[in-house]
């Protein structure tokens, strides 16, 4: 897969910002070097002079960038189709072992199994089970990081299961509050 990238250093108050494009996705993070428009060259997206300050920001940005470069480089070879977000949780050394969908589902069913008798009935687990299966179905067995999901797969979801698996509203109703719940992102 052709996964593309583009960047762009820009002025904003006074704090350079890089802006990530990736696939079409974008961004924007603060570099925390800081800057007076008269000393910012848009055209160029560095800063001008030639004291030390002016070098050690340039120099920062240079790193930063080749940074970025280097960890898209570096996604980009597992063929995958990337997300702007994995760009920014690589720079920002968040946890790689991020959960998946499915692991976090068959961990909530075995949370509740521990609990029939309790707060819940075999009836439920069985429930969650047909429901997992159901999302498995959906996602042709392809599981996503709970990071990478969105609105639009909560909506189309919900659709499958109306349309494919005819549920009816009650059975899809946990959808809506999980979309209300994780106020996933629009689009």
């Amino acid at each position: 897969m052709k996964n593309r990238l583009i960047t762009h250093f820009h002025l904003r108050n006074g704090i350079i910002y890089l802006r990530l494009t990736v696939n079409g996705e974008r961004t924007e993070i603060s570099t925390n070097q800081k800057t007076t428009p008269a000393l910012w060259c848009k055209s160029l997206q560095r800063v001008t002079g030639k004291d030390e300050k002016v070098c050690q920001i340039n120099t920062s940005l240079n790193t930063l960038l080749s940074k970025v470069e280097k960890l898209f480089s570096n996604l980009d070879m597992k063929d995958e189709r990337l997300s702007v977000h994995q760009i920014i949780n690589e720079l920002k050394g968040r946890d790689k072992s991020q959960v998946t969908l499915f692991e976090a589902y068959e961990h909530h069913i075995a949370n509740i199994s521990d609990l029939v008798g309790i707060d819940y009935t075999s009836t439920t687990v069985k429930r969650y089970k047909s429901s997992l299966s159901s999302l498995k179905r959906y996602m042709n067995h392809q599981d996503a990081k709970l990071c990478d999901l969105n609105y639009n797969f909560i909506e189309g979801y919900h659709t499958y299961m109306k349309t494919k698996e005819k549920l009816q509203h009650n059975k899809t109703n946990l959808f809506d509050k999980v979309e209300h719940s994780f106020n996933f992102p629009h689009g």
